[in-house]
């Protein structure tokens, strides 16, 4: 094949436009001629797919891939027993320790019997506790009033 013809082959390889058989011709062409090997750089592209063609997988490149079967666990009657046993002992602990009451009589008692009473210590506790929050944003105030004060600069 001479080189004109050779040039256009290729130009339509790449546009995509040739067919199997004018692929074969290129391939033979520069396989059989080292003189155009030399004188079109594409050369190398079309010799490595001939060599490419040449290339086959070995027989253990599928066992490679191959993975092993999971282990399938089956549980017997005797585990799944202990495990039932074992949640109905947390379970009957957890209800006898702490007994459900839905009436919830017990967690709304009085302590006086006397609402005036209880009217009397509620004002006295929240007397001491607005007392300390007092003591306590006046020491704050003095702080910040500390640092409100403008020391004069001398110059």
């Amino acid at each position: 094949m001479e080189a004109s013809e050779l040039k256009k082959l290729i130009d339509k390889y790449f546009e995509g436009e040739t067919s199997l058989d004018e692929e074969r011709k290129i391939k033979e062409t520069f396989e059989n001629n080292p003189e155009l090997q030399h004188r079109f750089p594409e050369s190398a592209l079309f010799l490595a797919l001939v060599a490419e063609k040449e290339v086959h997988p070995s027989k253990d490149l599928a066992a490679q891939f191959v993975q092993p079967e999971a282990k399938v666990r089956h549980m017997n009657f005797g585990t799944t027993l202990k495990w039932a046993a074992s949640i109905v002992i947390v379970l009957s602990t957890i209800f006898l320790l702490f007994p459900f009451n839905p009436s919830g009589d017990q967690a709304y008692s009085d302590s006086f019997e006397n609402p005036e009473e209880a009217y009397e210590e509620a004002r006295k506790a929240l007397a001491m506790v607005g007392g300390k929050m007092n003591h306590g944003r006046s020491g704050a105030a003095n702080k910040i009033q500390k640092f409100n004060t403008v020391i004069p600069l001398k110059n």
